[in-house]
């Protein structure tokens, strides 16, 4: 891919997103001693669905232009750290039992 889709505007070209799925995976994860990280912003709780955790992921191999992803989707090699699964997991479950909330997920959607 010559050069990473950004966000789309009049006149953007036509893109292969399992392209861009791939290159998005070469910036926003890592292998560390066979453990796979990836790179996520915050974790949240949100009102939504009666309380839910969120952990913001960064990239997303889609441009929906009425998507509401914050710019970490865009240029995902600007934002986030990374985490590895079991580091998730227990951000999750920490802000559900704090909150208690039984509800979570992943998203590119984020809070402000």
């Amino acid at each position: 891919m010559k050069e990473y889709p950004r966000f789309w505007r009049p006149g953007s070209k036509p893109f292969n997103p399992l392209k861009l799925a791939e290159e998005t995976e070469k910036i926003v994860c890592r292998k560390e001693d066979s453990v796979v990280s990836r790179k996520y912003t915050h974790f949240y709780v949100a009102g939504v669905y009666r309380g839910i955790v969120t952990a913001c992921g960064v990239g997303c191999c889609l441009r929906c232009f009425y998507c509401w992803v914050p710019l970490s989707r865009d240029y995902p090699e600007y934002y986030g750290r990374y985490y590895k699964p079991t580091e998730v997991a227990e951000n999750i479950a920490k802000l559900a039992k704090k909150y208690r909330v039984k509800k979570a997920r992943i998203s590119s959607a984020s809070q402000p």
